[in-house]
C-alpha cells in the first residue's frame, strides 16, 4: 500500500443544464472546443486548483478544483463537471496515467454544486512491478483541442469500459439552491492510501523463492536426520552393535 502522486492537469469540462426544454450551458478549459460551444458558451468562467499536502512528501492527500462561471438569468438545474488529473505511483509499480474525476448532480435552481470523495484506482489485471508502464486510462491524455465536441464525449463516455481507471469513489453531494448570477461547481478530491494487486518481477520471484526452498530443505532435513533415525534406533527396526570408545572395543 502506498499514496500515489496525484495532481490536476488543468482540463475540464463543465456541464449546465436547465429547465426542461431549454438548452443547456457548457465550458472547457480548450480555446478551441469553447469557440464551437457558439452561445452555449458559459462567459466570464475562472478555475482554481489547490494542492492540500500537510506532510510535505510532494504527495498531495487533496486536490481542490473549483469552476465559476457567469450564467445571468439561467437557472441551472443540474451540473456534470469532469477534471482530468495525472495519477502517479512509483515505488512498488511505477505507474504514470492520466484519470478523469466525474460527477453529476440535479435539484432545484441552484447556486452550487459540491463533490468531496475520495480518488481510488480501479484495476483489473494486476499491474507489473518493477517497470515504467506508461497505461494511458484514454487513449492518449484527454486533449479538448483535437476533435470535435462528438469526439471529447465519445472519450469520456469509453473511459468507464476500460481495464483500469481512476474514479471518484462514493463522494459527497451538496447541491446549493439560490441564484445570484454565478453557478460554482467543486470537487474536492482526496487521496488515501491506496491498495493494488500487482505482479512480482521474476528477479524478485528468485530472490524470495530460495529462502522458502531453504526452509522447506531445513524442515526435511530436520525431520530426515533427528525423527526419523530416532524411530528407527527406538523401536530397533534395523539390527544396531553399538561399541563404546572409552572401553575395550567389544560391541554390545
Amino acid at each position: 500500500m502506498s499514496r500515489p502522486e496525484v495532481h490536476f492537469s488543468h482540463d475540464l469540462v463543465v456541464a449546465l443544464e436547465g429547465a426542461d426544454g431549454q438548452p443547456g450551458r457548457a465550458w472547457t478549459s480548450s480555446p478551441v472546443a469553447n469557440a464551437a460551444l457558439g452561445t452555449a458558451l458559459v462567459e466570464g468562467a475562472t478555475v482554481r486548483a489547490v494542492e492540500v499536502d500537510d506532510d510535505n512528501d510532494g504527495r498531495p492527500e487533496m486536490v481542490d478544483v473549483s469552476w465559476t462561471g457567469s450564467v445571468g438569468s439561467f437557472a441551472v438545474r443540474g451540473c456534470a463537471m469532469t477534471a482530468q488529473v495525472r495519477y502517479t505511483y512509483d515505488s512498488t509499480v511505477n505507474l504514470d496515467l492520466y484519470g478523469l474525476a466525474r460527477g453529476r448532480m440535479t435539484g432545484p435552481a441552484g447556486s452550487a454544486a459540491v463533490w468531496d470523495g475520495e480518488l481510488v484506482l480501479r484495476q483489473g489485471p494486476p499491474l507489473r512491478a518493477g517497470e515504467r508502464s506508461q497505461r494511458w486510462l484514454l487513449p492518449k491524455p484527454l486533449d479538448l483541442d483535437v476533435g470535435g465536441a462528438s469526439d471529447v464525449q465519445r472519450a469520456i463516455s469509453d473511459y468507464g469500459s476500460r481495464g483500469a481507471t481512476v474514479m471518484l469513489a462514493d463522494p459527497t453531494e451538496t447541491w446549493v439552491p439560490g441564484s445570484t448570477g454565478d453557478f460554482e461547481c467543486r470537487m474536492r478530491l482526496r487521496v488515501p492510501v491506496q491498495r493494488y494487486t500487482y505482479k512480482r518481477a521474476r528477479l524478485d520471484v528468485v530472490l524470495l523463492g530460495w529462502v522458502k526452498v531453504l526452509a522447506v530443505w531445513y524442515v526435511v532435513r530436520w525431520i530426515v536426520d533427528d525423527v526419523v533415525s530416532a524411530t528407527l534406533f527406538r523401536f530397533r527396526s534395523f539390527p544396531t552393535r553399538v561399541t563404546s570408545d572409552l572401553g575395550d572395543g567389544k560391541a554390545w
